[in-house]
Order: structure tokens, then C-alpha cells, then sequence
């Protein structure tokens, strides 16, 4: 197994961490790279993690370590996304960790500033994405008004690139399950926020421009059978099980169909 790990010496915890995953995207890479450079906010590190890309996304990397003192590499071979996004949490130094992956990026240079621009104590802040299609289309989903609750994650989920988590929560709770391929910051959302009860702010801006091409983005089978196996963690013999069962069969039918292909 080739390893390859390049650090720089960050000698003091950072406000945030930033994470990015990545397999032979060069492309997508260095879209989210030029994202994180344009930020006008620039108390965090960028952790990039890349399973033994071969498209010359070693290359980018190495001339951005050689601009910015902040960015670390990681790249050795990995058993999926989560696995991977783990050990960016492992290096990180940073009091919150957003997992910005390849493809995505910040939605304009003041994103973090916003962001930070108060001090922050919530378990997790989230707000919206827009969904951007390769056809063009730019698609805003918001969160405003939800109650996040057990009956939202039935439908809906928060959005794992527009959303900050204190390092610390993501290590108590042992970070991300790898035995699921697809849906694993699903899962991460409801042991949090419904088990845990951790404390959230919403943000009413749109975060992150999100690649709606990505892997979990996607409405196969695969991801069915896992977000079932997920919520039916969590919801079996509450008050909301029938409306999941009911739910979850539409939206096989809608697949089987070649209906529009997500969960809305």
C-alpha cells in the first residue's frame, strides 16, 4: 500500500479545518481548491485526502502546498468517501470541520467570514446548498424553517458540505460509520442531533455550490437499500414508522420508473 502523507507545521489550533476527498478529479479538485483560496476569511487549515489519484491531481497539489502554509496531503489507498473523511478527521486541528469535497465549493469569497464572523459555541451550523446540474441549472435547496427533527430525516437530510461540526463531536461519536458506503453523514446527523441532542444553528445563506452529479447525490438502489437500512436504525416503533415504510416504498417505485432521481 503506497502511503504519502505531507504536512505542514500548523503550531496552533485553527478556527476550522477544512477536508477534501478526491480520486481522479483533477478537475473538480482544483474547482474546490480555487474555492478555498478566494476566501477572504483565513483562519483554518485544508486537509486534502486522495486515494492514489493518477490524473495529476498529486501535481495541483503540490503547487498549492508550495503557495499556502495551511494545506496538508494525504494519499494512500482507502475503502470509500467515509474512511477517507475519517482520516481527515484524524489530522485535523481545526475547533470545526466542514467536508468540502471534490467538485464542491464555497457559493462566494465571504462564505467563512459570514460564518465566523460571530464567536461560535453550537455543535453544528448548517444552511443551504445550490445544486448545480451539468446541464446549467442552479438549484437552491433550503433548510429554513425546519424543525429538525426524527420526521424531517424521513425526507430530508442537512447538507454535509454546508455544514460546520465541532471536531470534538465528530471524535466522541467516533466519526463516521465506514460500514456504509453512501449514507454515512446521514447516519452521522440523526446519532447527533437525535440521540445526542446536540446543539445547531441555522444559517439563512446559501453555504456551498454542490456537485448534484456526486455519488450520493444519486437515487440507486444502492443508496435506497442503505438510507432504509439507516433511518429504520433510528425510527423503528416510533409514531413515524408507517409514513417511512410508505415513503420509502414511493420512492423505489419512483426509481424503478425513471422518475427524477433523488430524495426531496
Amino acid at each position: 500500500m503506497v502511503v504519502e502523507i505531507h504536512r505542514k507545521v500548523i503550531s496552533k489550533n485553527m478556527k476550522l479545518t477544512i477536508v477534501t476527498v478526491t480520486y481522479d478529479d483533477v478537475s473538480g479538485l482544483n474547482k474546490t481548491i480555487e474555492s478555498v483560496k478566494k476566501q477572504n476569511f483565513r483562519d483554518f487549515e485544508h486537509i486534502i485526502v486522495d486515494k492514489l489519484s493518477a490524473d495529476g491531481s498529486k501535481e495541483l497539489v503540490g503547487k498549492y502546498m508550495k503557495n499556502y502554509d495551511n494545506v496538508s496531503y494525504i494519499r494512500e489507498d482507502d475503502n470509500g468517501i467515509f474512511e477517507a473523511m475519517n482520516k481527515g478527521l484524524v489530522k485535523a486541528k481545526g475547533d470545526y470541520i466542514n467536508f468540502l469535497n471534490s467538485g464542491d465549493s464555497y457559493a462566494d469569497e465571504s462564505v467563512l467570514k459570514e460564518i465566523f464572523a460571530k464567536e461560535r459555541g453550537e455543535g453544528i451550523i448548517y444552511g443551504d446548498i445550490n445544486q448545480l446540474w451539468r446541464n446549467g441549472k442552479k438549484e437552491r435547496w433550503s433548510l429554513s424553517g425546519e424543525n429538525i427533527n426524527i420526521k424531517f430525516f424521513i425526507k430530508k437530510t442537512i447538507y454535509h458540505q454546508a455544514s460546520f461540526i465541532r471536531r470534538e463531536i465528530l471524535e466522541i461519536m467516533g466519526g463516521y460509520d465506514e460500514s456504509l458506503m453512501i449514507v454515512a453523514d446521514y447516519d452521522f446527523f440523526i446519532r447527533a442531533i437525535i440521540r445526542e441532542r446536540i446543539k445547531l444553528l441555522y444559517l439563512p445563506m446559501v453555504m456551498v455550490d454542490y456537485d448534484a452529479e456526486g455519488v450520493s447525490s444519486r437515487m440507486t438502489n444502492s443508496f435506497i437499500i442503505e438510507r432504509t437500512k439507516v433511518l429504520m436504525r433510528y425510527i423503528k416503533g416510533t409514531e413515524y414508522w408507517r409514513l417511512a415504510v410508505k415513503l420509502i416504498y414511493y420512492k423505489i417505485f419512483k426509481v424503478l420508473y425513471g422518475e427524477k432521481n433523488r430524495f426531496n
